[in-house]
């Protein structure tokens, strides 16, 4: 399985190659394998550029794994993307900030107060050995956890950027990262772009990478990702955490439910189709012969467009969308507009 996959690396093509193995066949050892031969610059990797891993769980990331098989000039090539406040929690307290404005901010005293509260409360849960007061504790944590990378980080991450980030330039950026060691400590993202290899979780890997010297952006379709191979884990069960993170960006976003529809239907009825739209593969048209041989139905792309038409229509003449106020049993003595 390693030849396998080695000689897939080494095809200059793109492509998407599923692994379907059962539990215990090895894929993951054999992944660390050839991401260390990677590593080492054998024969066969010099058209790769990076190697990401991505799973479901950040208990499920092999990093420790792959780190003992690494010398340590190889383990500065690694890089395992966690989110953001834990790296915070982790290191606010550690790190020497010197510069005032920051240190007597009422964003970084927030959020000092409350990083210190999560640890004391992580020791005491670590050393408690009463199981009802644990339970406590970990429902404390979780609770004051949430604040922290719902609330208090973002805040302080708001108030660093727009104190040094901001309309400057991004050799300004780039410098301010590079004399301040403290904050590649509590942001190290910042610098993904110089590791070879990047661990990371399947959420994670969805969800927009903030650099801070750039626009926010998405893994699978930047520059990044040019020359890259991305090892999925557990690809079947990635599915449903990739549909509930659209479905909680989609609850992000207002939408008036009645301008979509009437925009919707404004251009089934008046705009021209471009005809292009309209051509129908050959893989369309041979779906259309089996369908007069006995076949399901297969529409083509017009006919799928006139019926959105006719659908759109009757419900605009159904629900009287061309009238601005709607009403029930319309009392004259008073109105409500909602």
């Amino acid at each position: 399985m390693q030849n396998t996959l080695a000689k897939l690396l080494n095809c200059k093509s793109n492509g998407i190659f599923l692994l379907d193995a059962p539990t215990g066949f090895g894929k993951t050892t054999i992944v660390l394998d050839i991401i260390r031969s990677f590593l080492q610059g054998e024969p066969g990797f010099s058209n790769i550029k990076r190697i990401f891993f991505v799973t479901n769980l950040k208990t499920n990331l092999p990093f420790k794994n792959l780190l003992d098989k690494l010398e340590d000039e190889q383990k500065k090539m690694c890089f395992l993307a966690r989110a953001t406040d834990e790296y915070v929690i982790d290191h606010l307290l550690k790190v020497n900030i010197s510069d005032a404005d920051i240190i007597n901010s009422k964003e970084y005293k927030n959020l000092r107060n409350e990083v210190d509260a999560f640890n004391s409360l992580r020791e005491n849960f670590e050393a408690e050995t009463d199981e009802g007061k644990k339970n406590t504790l970990a429902k404390s944590i979780k609770i004051l956890g949430g604040k922290i990378s719902g609330d208090t980080e973002p805040t302080f991450r708001r108030f660093i950027k727009s104190k040094y980030f901001y309309n400057k330039s991004i050799k300004d950026k780039k410098d301010f990262i590079e004399k301040n060691e403290w904050f590649r400590l509590l942001y190290p993202i910042c610098d993904i772009e110089k590791y070879k290899v990047v661990f990371l979780t399947t959420k994670r890997f969805i969800l927009p990478i903030d650099t801070f010297k750039r626009l926010p952006f998405n893994l699978f379709n930047d520059e990044i990702a040019k020359d890259s191979v991305f090892f999925i884990d557990e690809f079947d069960s990635s599915k449903q955490i990739i549909l509930d993170q659209i479905v909680e960006d989609g609850l992000k976003n207002k939408i008036d439910i009645i301008k979509l529809f009437l925009d919707l239907n404004f251009a089934l009825q008046n705009l021209t189709v471009p005809k292009k739209l309209l051509n129908t593969t050959s893989y369309h048209k041979e779906k259309e012969v089996a369908a007069e041989d006995g076949g399901p139905h297969w529409y083509t792309t017009e006919e799928h467009f006139n019926y959105w038409r006719k659908v759109f229509q009757e419900k605009y003449d159904l629900y009287k969308f061309n009238y601005l106020i709607k009403s029930v049993d319309f009392g004259y003595d008073r109105a409500f507009l909602f």
